[in-house]
């Protein structure tokens, strides 16, 4: 596989600032960032999506955040849902995790590991 296309979406300046110094020091391609919002993904081969919320157990919780971070969390789906791509979710635990299609990575470390199983997965698994 050539380069990897990555797409980076982030709630927060203060989020997207701490993955743009992770892609800085860590041997990955530097990734499009974007700021709470949908951006096609069509040019991209997965996509990293950045909560760093505390973990979302069950829908009590989920129901119990702010409004501003539950629609982010909304997000997601739709990105899921007008998307075919695969996702890197980098925060706390979520409840609602589409495992087929999303790995899951709480820190920086996990967070390199699932990059680098993406990118062979993305670049050896044949659809």
């Amino acid at each position: 596989m050539s380069s990897p296309r990555i797409l980076v979406v982030s709630r927060t300046e203060e989020d997207q600032a701490i993955l743009e110094d992770f892609f800085d020091r860590a041997p990955f391609p530097k990734p499009d960032f974007v700021l709470n919002k949908f951006v096609p993904a069509d040019k991209y081969d997965f996509v990293v999506f950045n909560c760093q919320n505390r973990p979302i157990a069950n829908q009590d919780v989920m129901l119990s955040l702010p409004e501003d971070q539950r629609e982010y969390i909304f997000l997601l789906d739709k990105y899921m849902e007008k998307t075919n791509k695969y996702f890197v979710f980098f925060g706390g635990f979520y409840y609602n995790l589409n495992y087929d299609r999303c790995q899951a990575a709480n820190s920086k470390f996990s967070l390199y590991a699932r990059l680098r199983e993406m990118i062979d997965f993305i670049g050896n698994f044949k659809q």
